[in-house]
């Protein structure tokens, strides 16, 4: 029974991400020049309105029985975050105006804390939690990244609009 209440929760966050997706499309094609920063945002809750309708409706869902508490794995959300989350930093890295530096490392501490936290929840045995701590540490670099990203820019230019701090912001919180 479980399952079935964790299958409607992710239904729900998936239909809230088409909506989402839907918004963006609509909000980039309105305009008289389309805006890389709103496709970049369009395809992000395009591609994690997918990665929640594949948990929803069991694809993207298994079940782990050889380790010694068997439980539930959505990989479908290891993917879709393996896809969105670098589309989140590089739509942040657009709006702040980041070098190219700046964003791939980002991007690819990103990848690398999605990849071990996937292959620790699939891992069997104590080595796993070494996995989850690889994971840990990446996120503590994304973290520290993008707070002095945001630190250094509101040091400089208090003139920032607050859509741009709201979008850091919450990319910083999601983190925690």
């Amino acid at each position: 029974m479980l399952l079935f209440a964790q299958l409607e929760h992710v239904g729900l966050t998936g239909a809230a991400r088409f909506i989402g997706a839907v918004c963006f499309y609509g909000l980039n094609y309105m305009r008289e020049k389309t805006s890389l920063s709103h496709a970049v945002t369009f395809l992000l809750t395009c591609s994690g309105a997918i990665a929640y309708y594949s948990m929803w409706s069991g694809l993207g869902v298994t079940y782990k029985t050889t380790d010694t508490t068997p439980r539930v794995i959505f990989w479908g959300r290891y993917l879709g975050h393996l896809i969105t989350y670098p589309l989140v930093l590089v739509d942040i890295s657009i709006v702040f105006k980041l070098d190219n530096a700046q964003m791939i490392a980002l991007v690819g501490y990103d990848l690398v804390m999605f990849m071990s936290g996937w292959i620790g929840s699939v891992s069997v045995g104590s080595h796993k939690y070494m996995w989850w701590f690889l994971s840990f540490i990446f996120a503590v670099l994304v973290i520290v990244q993008l707070a002095s990203i945001l630190s250094s820019e509101y040091a400089t230019d208090n003139s920032k609009v607050a859509p741009e701090r709201c979008t850091c912001d919450l990319s910083l919180a999601s983190r925690c």
